[in-house]
């Protein structure tokens, strides 16, 4: 947006400042990670199909051809949904609920199809859940060095490239490791070197991100 102000419209760039965006979760200490290594995260309140909550059904479904174990949480939607087996959508939670959620997940996963900003990814990150977002808006922006993403609407590559990495290759956040494992990638995901903790990356994604631009008259 800061970019659009000053190309398009002819803002002086002293007059355009970035404001970035807050997480909703704010855990009252550092995260304790409690994931089980099998466990995906997909958390969106409205719009499923926008977020591309049926791309990742199917993304899930080749997954388990290799880990049969996995299972997958839906927090958000209200819409009914056929989930098929070993994924449960919860519909609507408290933010108390969500944040228990993001730190027993193995992998936060928002293969979203259009994103003016995606607030829920800063969520996960604070929990220290390694991320997986697709190649649209600000999503590359606000993942930065603390997730990967994959080209939208692709099944395939969200489930070789963008889960599997994410959980086997970071982010390595201090003190933990990623053990989910379902198999050699296939390609369609960007590695990215993780920071160092869960905040840096939180504080790092709000300083980057084009989020809001106020202007200075």
């Amino acid at each position: 947006m800061r970019d659009s102000l000053i190309e398009d419209y002819g803002v002086p760039p002293v007059r355009v400042e970035v404001v970035g965006a807050g997480a909703n979760v704010v855990p009252a200490s550092e995260p304790e990670r409690a994931d089980d290594g099998r466990t995906l995260v997909f958390v969106g309140k409205d719009g499923w199909r926008r977020k591309g909550g049926p791309v990742l059904l199917r993304a899930f479904a080749i997954l388990r051809r290799s880990r049969p174990d996995l299972r997958l949480l839906i927090a958000g939607p209200t819409e009914a949904i056929e989930c098929p087996a070993r994924a449960t959508n919860l519909g609507r939670v408290p933010l108390d609920a969500v944040e228990r959620m993001l730190s027993q997940a193995t992998v936060f996963v928002l293969p979203t199809l259009r994103e003016p900003f995606g607030i829920a990814f800063l969520d996960a990150m604070i929990c220290k859940v390694a991320c997986v977002g697709t190649q649209v808006g600000a999503v590359p922006e606000i993942l930065s060095e603390a997730g990967v993403c994959v080209p939208p609407a692709n099944a395939e590559a969200l489930a070789a490239g963008g889960c599997w990495r994410a959980a086997t290759s970071g982010p390595r956040w201090a003190g933990g490791s990623p053990r989910f494992s379902p198999g050699r990638p296939r390609g369609g995901g960007r590695r990215r070197r993780a920071p160092r903790t869960a905040r840096e990356a939180l504080k790092r994604s709000t300083r980057r991100t084009r989020a809001r631009s106020c202007m200075r008259w």
